[in-house]
């Protein structure tokens, strides 16, 4: 948050204070005031050190945020779905053909890394052509859809600067058929939905009224005049396509010498060009620097900010540029139906202004809260804009100063170049020109930095991936730029101007503008797509938009009115900006509107500041405990972080010194005096600013910081920030999906989650818990009650009163399984999970609304706690849980156990109920990522044979829930029918897809309710068990050719008919069920990830042959015998295991380079396969030892039992790729066997 500080040392002459003075990015200002030069050095320098000192980008806040409660609920990462949002826009594979189409050409980034990973493209346009188009726009970054009008199908489409060589010579086939097909996309124009047309016909437009555009041209741009043109034409006008080039005219030309530049348009015969002349970043920093200037001396005088400083940093007439184009392109495609394709150098700066505030002028959506988190999810978030680097969040030295100690040159003029270089201004052409002589010998972190580009013929000269982000790193401050403030400016100045037609207010862009530089949040913390999903970012950090979604009120406008008529003035679909109207954004620099925009005629006049409290403020948290303090008080408040009360106390410290001159350090709004009627409204509370007051009269330390203080405070941020700072558990970290680089790799080994998650999982079902079935638990329902879990509600509310009934279900969830039960299934029965099955009303109350529970919902408002409970106990004694979704809206199937007994597979025909299920869903991935344990997630039980739909449903929630954690396993089921299904987890297990959700098949194999079942011998049926799952032969085993193809038996029992038991002697029974039992556990050992019985037990006896326990106990079911090893015998294994495993290695080594080279030597990669074997040799070593050497709960040896998707997951991990990939998983696999073979498992 510091932009600038400046230590003061005076002169003892003098005797006056030694000062601190700090500027932050929100435009706070601090000062500190100190009689002890050596203390006031002691905390200028740790303040810098601490700040510029930080070194890692993995040490800022938002790695070690906490949420508070409030934000718990709300998921941010879920709000911008592209793939929902085009659908919106009409783009959909389903849908009619509007003349584009998703393409997946970008889905591992490799493509182009910089771009989102879905594009939109026209539907004329395929792949081959994307791919030999790419080369000749700088960065990869092709022309793609951002926007599609709804009425007219008019696109906003983006991309970078071609290159088209320094005579403008060069060209793309590709690129221009692109270009063509995008300009030829549109279909004609309806008469619904038109903007207000005046009575002459013109359309009512604000800058048109004040002279300075027509509908036809645009506002006034480096090839246009001034004034209105008297041919404005009306909605429905020819159409005339626009290539719109951001940059000044003499910009783009410059980057020839560089083979970039803009479009020769003898090739793009279709459009138009038009220059916008935005000035480049370095302009923009130097601009808000000038601004900075203007506010000197007014923290701690009278003096308010210089009139004409303020006019010279020419901040609102860059804003104005800004949105001229805006409203330039929003005319175009709004009025007179046509395309625009916008660039300027690297499409990830003006691009994304211009973009962004064009779509906000055309679509009321996004004007709305949600709909503009869409958009700048989408148009800056997804579309790249290099937020890290142009906020510069790891500080740098060149922001730190102290007075008189400028050696080697003018230390002012420096720093003054390093924020707002002047390389924007004077003469442009030639300082482009000058900065290109120079290319060849310098490499350019980003083209904006000169206007120039690589034009290199290999990958382009992106910054260094945030997978390095652990090495020491700073700001590289000629990158920073304040681009995305720039934006929030013309969105305040739209939002003035047409203060009804926008859901939120000037508060949310303030709040979101503090957040940009908080990094309290993870939202703007990288630079791309890519660059967050690589890193982990949805695990990681938060969203910015948990902390606004969680507050959701305080951000609403009151005047907002939603209704669009374009026939009814004020209320049109389309609003433009007055650009004539532009004024400061008084809010934003803390200041009152008179101050900032009273004398804006007459900039060289200064008006006197309002009196006000002197205060020190400090650092802003959301956390409502933190507010303001007495003097010296601490700041520890719940929940914050180790930086919030480490900084917070440095400001409290400082402010309670009772210094003997202190300085006023808040603008006049920020301290609010109760004189000025026009003044900001006072940060309250519920903004959370940190605040220390000071007081001007003197006691016994006559402001000496104590050192004992400032020892505390290095020890409290070092705690924070230095080599002992907690990191984030890898087993926790969302993975990404990630290209195949084909280089080695470093590779983590096997966590704690993965050995629950990936191990062959020997287990239960702990039914009619959170489900009741009557016959299960009789005890839960009144007499002559239905057998589903609503009747047992409504009939015990009925018969004792809601809150017995509450009661009464609370004591069901917190008691049917004993802490004996557990210690029975850990040490005897030696499960290694269970699958729970829960339903939707389980969630509690919230997911009860307009269901057949509603009216029951209260009793389960405590539900979910005792589910995660019961997760928490089990995963204790080392078990794992799979949370079964049992019960969905409507019903999977007409079965009793999907919560009602309405015999209807509705889930399947009702968009209501699964939009709940998607709901419940999204809900339990967000929550199971903060609970140890879970090994995996289903999404339905039982779906009914030839469900209409299930497997785009799941498409959808996979895809969503990816967006949440793509680490988690999801379940799925087979619908009874595991051949197709097995099919569809090949494909989603694929390579292809990289570092996406692990898909797992659920089938359920029961011999106990068809007629051919009932025809059939037990011995018969279990000769038949033994065979189960030939649906795998040929699918399974090859991951590179085939996928992962996973399944685990979700349900299975020992029940046969009677009829099949009548066909053997009844004193041949226990032994046949034994028989029976046994043969589907050693068949599914074999040929599955995992298997549980149906069910634990029944509230009335063991179960019969239903229950688990009671076949367990005789011998029926049977675990797997590495599970009942001793721990000691388990590390004796391994030690043996080891000993032998350089032997084992050259003999496995030897047999498949001699067998392999025997016809084609030298053709192969025999590294890969030994990478693979030592790799998969480690893996089952350390699955084999986590129980034995304290890396989870409980005895014996765990094998890999997922060992399809575990693979997958390794190969993708690995980095390898290539033809000869094939070496490494055999090997991979090969090693997994050697290791069982020399452990004796």
């Amino acid at each position: 948050m510091i932009a600038y500080c400046v230590y003061r040392p005076m002169p003892a002459i003098l005797r006056q204070d030694h000062a601190i003075r700090i500027r932050c990015r929100d435009f706070t200002f601090m000062a500190f005031h100190f009689s002890d030069e050596a203390q006031a050095r002691g905390v200028y320098d740790s303040i810098k050190a601490l700040t510029c000192g930080l070194g890692s980008f993995n040490k800022l806040y938002a790695f070690n945020y906490k949420s508070p409660e409030i934000e718990k609920a709300v998921n941010g990462w879920q709000i911008y779905d592209a793939r929902k949002e085009y659908k919106r826009m009409g783009i959909s594979p389903k849908g009619a053909d509007r003349g584009w189409r998703l393409s997946n050409i970008n889905s591992d980034y490799t493509y182009s890394p910089t771009y989102p990973a879905l594009l939109v493209v026209p539907s004329s346009v395929s792949d081959n052509v994307l791919k030999h188009g790419k080369e000749y726009r700088s960065r990869y970054r092709i022309p793609a859809l951002t926007y599609l009008h709804p009425v007219n199908n008019c696109s906003i489409t983006r991309s970078s600067q071609p290159k088209c060589g320094m005579f403008q010579d060069k060209r793309n086939p590709q690129d221009e058929r692109l270009v063509a097909a995008i300009f030829s996309t549109s279909r004609p124009v309806s008469g619904a939905g038109m903007p207000l047309l005046d009575a002459d016909g013109q359309l009512f437009d604000p800058d048109m009224q004040q002279g300075t555009g027509s509908a036809e041209s645009t506002p006034p741009t480096s090839t246009e005049s001034t004034s209105r043109q008297s041919s404005d034409k009306i909605y429905g006008a020819q159409q005339r396509n626009f290539i719109v080039d951001a940059r000044p005219q003499v910009n783009a030309v410059a980057n020839q010498a560089s083979g970039m530049g803009s479009e020769n348009m003898e090739f793009y015969k279709d459009a138009t060009k038009e220059y916008l002349g935005i000035a480049n970043i370095h302009s923009m920093r130097e601009s808000l620097n000038k601004v900075f200037e203007a506010f000197a001396h007014t923290d701690y005088t009278d003096i308010g900010p210089n009139q004409d400083l303020l006019t010279k940093s020419k901040w609102l007439e860059y804003i104005s540029l800004v949105l001229r184009g805006s409203s330039l392109v929003a005319r175009q495609v709004g009025i007179n139906h046509s395309h625009v394709l916008i660039h300027c150098s690297d499409g990830w700066d003006r691009t994304s202004q211009i973009s962004a505030l064009s779509q906000l002028c055309l679509d009321p959506y996004y004007r709305t809260l949600e709909g503009f988190i869409v958009l700048v999810e989408k148009d800056w978030v997804s579309f790249g804009h290099m937020f890290r680097h142009r906020s510069g969040y790891l500080s740098s030295d060149k922001w730190f100063e102290i007075e008189n100690e400028r050696v080697g040159g003018n230390r002012k003029a420096d720093n003054s170049a390093a924020f707002g270089s002047k390389s924007g201004s004077g003469n442009a052409f030639e300082n482009v020109l000058s900065s290109a002589r120079g290319f060849f010998s310098k490499k350019n972190d980003s083209k904006e930095s000169v206007d120039v580009n690589d034009v290199g013929d290999g990958a382009p000269a992106i910054p260094a991936p945030t997978s390095k982000s652990a090495k020491h790193t700073v700001t590289n401050v000629k990158e920073t730029s304040p681009i995305f403030h720039q934006f929030l400016d013309a969105t305040y100045q739209m939002l003035r101007q047409h203060p009804n037609r926008f859901e939120f207010n000037e508060r949310f862009l303030r709040r979101l503008f503090y957040h940009l530089y908080s990094c309290q949040y993870g939202t703007f913390l990288w630079d791309s797509e890519r660059d967050r999903v690589q890193e982990h970012a949805y695990d990681r950090t938060k969203s910015v938009w948990d902390y606004f979604l969680s507050r959701r009120e305080m951000w609403l406008n009151e005047q907002y009115d939603p209704t669009v008529d374009d026939k009814v003035p004020g209320k049109e679909r389309i609003i433009l900006p007055d650009t004539t109207k532009v004024k400061w954004w008084h809010e934003l620099f803390g200041r009152t509107d008179l101050e900032m925009n009273g004398t804006a005629h007459a900039p060289t006049a200064s008006l006197p500041k309002e009196p006000r409290d002197p205060i020190v403020t400090g650092i802003e948290t959301s956390e409502v405990s933190i507010g303001p303090a007495a003097n010296g008080s601490s700041f520890a408040g719940q929940g914050a972080s180790a930086f919030t009360n480490g900084a917070a106390r440095l400001t409290a410290g400082l402010g309670s010194l009772s210094l003997g001159k202190t300085s006023s350090s808040a603008p006049a709004s920020r301290a609010q005096s109760p004189q000025t009627k026009e003044s900001l409204p006072p940060r309250t509370i519920d903004e959370k600013m940190v605040s220390a007051a000071t007081t001007n009269e003197p006691d016994a330390t006559n402001g000496r910081l104590s050192m004992g203080f400032l020892k505390k405070f290095k020890s409290e941020m070092k705690s924070a920030f230095g080599d002992d700072a907690p990191s984030y558990p890898a087993a926790q970290q969302q993975q990404s999906q990630m290209p195949m680089t084909d280089q080695p790799a470093s590779l983590q080994e096997p966590s704690p989650l993965d050995v629950f998650r990936y191990r062959y999982q020997h287990g239960t079902n702990f039914g009619s818990i959170f489900v009741l079935e009557k016959w299960l638990t009789p005890s839960m329902y009144q007499e002559k009650a239905d057998s589903a879990e609503l009747a047992a509600v409504t009939g015990n509310i009925k018969a004792m009163g809601l809150d017995a009934a509450k009661q009464k279900f609370e004591n069901h969830w917190e008691t049917y399984i004993s802490d004996s039960d557990l210690d029975w299934l850990a040490n005897e029965a030696h499960c290694t999970s269970v699958r729970l099955p829960i339903g939707y009303f389980t969630l509690g109350p919230a997911y009860c609304e307009n269901t057949p529970f509603e009216s029951s919902a209260a009793v389960y408002q405590n539900a979910w706690p005792a589910v995660k409970r019961l997760v928490s106990r089990l995963t204790a004694k080392g078990i794992g849980t799979l949370l079964d979704l049992h019960s969905l809206p409507g019903g999977a199937n007409g079965g009793d156990h999907s919560g009602t007994n309405s015999g209807k597979a509705e889930l399947w025909k009702s968009k209501k109920n699964l939009d709940l299920a998607t709901r419940c869903l999204l809900f339990i991935a967000h929550e199971a990522r903060s609970m140890d344990g879970v090994v995996g997630l289903q999404l339905v039980n039982e779906a009914e044979w030839d469900a209409h739909g299930m497997y785009g449903w799941y498409d959808s929630v996979i895809g969503q829930i990816g967006g949440i954690d793509n680490t988690i396993p999801l379940y799925i089921s087979d619908a009874w029918a595991l051949g197709p299904a097995v099919g569809y987890v090949n494909g989603k297990n694929s390579l292809h897809a990289g570092r996406a959700n692990p898909i797992v098949i659920d089938t359920h194999l029961y011999w106990a309710f068809s007629d051919d079942d009932k025809k059939k011998h037990p011995g018969e049926i279990a000769n038949e068990a033994r065979s189960k799952l030939s649906e795998l032969d040929g699918h399974d085993g090859n991951v590179i050719d085939h996928g992962a193809a996973q399944v685990v038996i979700g349900e299975y029992s020992c029940v046969l008919t009677e009829d099949s038991w009548g066909k053997a002697a009844a004193h041949e029974k226990e032994n046949l069920v034994r028989e029976f039992g046994q043969a589907q556990t050693q068949r599914y050992q074999q040929r599955a990830g995992g298997s549980f019985f149906w069910t634990y037990r029944m509230d009335w006896m063991d179960g019969g042959e239903w229950g688990f326990k009671q076949q367990t106990n005789n011998g029926a079911i049977t675990a797997p015998h590495n599970l009942a090893l001793s721990n000691d015998d388990v590390q004796s294994r391994i030690s043996h295991a080891q000993s032998q495993s350089d032997g084992k290695f050259g003999q496995t080594f030897g047999s498949h380079c001699q067998y392999w080279d025997s016809n084609h030597p030298g053709e192969y990669e025999h590294w890969r396969f030994e990478s693979g074997w030592k790799l998969g040799f480690n893996d089952a070593m350390t699955f084999f030892g986590a129980r034995a050497n304290g890396r989870i709960p409980g005895t014996g040896g765990d094998k890999i039992g997922m060992l399809d998707i575990w693979t997958k997951k390794r190969i993708v991990e690995s980095g390898q790729a290539g033809k000869l990939l094939w070496e490494f998983e055999q090997g991979f696999r090969q090693g997994i066997r050697d290791f069982y073979e020399l452990a004796g498992v």
